[in-house]
């Protein structure tokens, strides 16, 4: 690992995640744009990569801003990202969630994050902290994914599941690089290829999280069609009234119903 990421050192990779992170929040922009009002839960989501990336932003501007804002306004609002991630997929599925108990995870983070940064400034401490709480966040986005959700949606919801679950193997590895591996560094940037394996892990991640959110979203789009494709076919050919459609500029009749035939006498050749 050494060998792979020794030639990047960690403020470019940070740096480059600024710009995946724009191009990413760019893309649910338009996906909200589009389809927000046939789509529920896209607002959480624009507003959860909006947090990602302007926490990223702030922690790139370290040593310039007061290191509260850098360091523990970056992160909370990183964390808090998460958690309307998983609102808006909740929304998405009208599912109900576990409010009560996410509002103290953020709690619990927002208190020990900030107690190991003001009182005892352990990098290592902080990197684990958001670890555990990130692990705790994707993996009810798993549960979500794979068993809340009814049976036939999970060819729609796997892609999504799947990096979600990425993220739960990224998260548990730095849980335990922290017991395995002795940590010295006291500033992130100088933290080491293992962080920086982490944030090219997370910026991979959530590339192939934004393009399987949009299939997703497109499938829903696609199967909601299809469904009233078949409501308007049953009403349209069930009615008593005769209905024919046809073209304005021509006449040319593009479809008819049973009714029609019965009430002209034409067959269908004749139509």
């Amino acid at each position: 690992m050494e060998s792979i990421f020794s030639f990047l050192d960690m403020r470019t990779i940070i740096f480059t995640m600024v710009i995946t992170n724009l191009v990413c929040t760019l893309v649910m922009l338009l996906l909200w744009r589009q389809n927000h009002k046939r789509l529920r839960g896209l607002t959480y989501w624009v507003a959860n990569y909006a947090l990602q990336t302007l926490s990223i932003v702030l922690i790139v501007m370290r040593g310039k801003i007061p290191d509260w804002i850098s360091i523990d306004t970056a992160n909370i609002m990183s964390m808090l990202g998460l958690y309307l991630g998983l609102k808006g997929l909740e929304k998405f599925f009208h599912l109900k969630g576990f409010k009560g108990l996410n509002f103290v995870l953020l709690f619990l983070f927002s208190i020990l994050f900030s107690w190991y940064d003001f009182v005892y400034h352990d990098l290592a401490m902080r990197n684990l902290i958001i670890g555990v709480f990130s692990f705790l966040f994707c993996i009810q986005c798993v549960w979500l994914l794979f068993f809340r959700i009814k049976r036939s949606m999970l060819r729609m919801t796997i892609l999504v599941g799947l990096v979600f679950i990425g993220f739960c193997a990224v998260d548990v590895t730095r849980v335990f690089d922290y017991f395995m591996h002795p940590h010295l560094a006291v500033d992130y940037f100088d933290a080491g290829t293992f962080e920086a394996f982490v944030i090219l892990s997370y910026k991979i991640l959530l590339i192939v999280l934004t393009f399987c959110l949009a299939l997703m979203f497109n499938k829903s789009l696609i199967d909601d069609v299809a469904v009233q494709e078949e409501k308007f076919k049953k009403a349209f050919h069930t009615s008593p009234y005769a209905i024919v459609l046809t073209h304005m500029e021509d006449g040319r009749i593009l479809e008819f119903n049973d009714s029609f035939c019965r009430y002209t006498g034409l067959s269908i050749n004749d139509i």
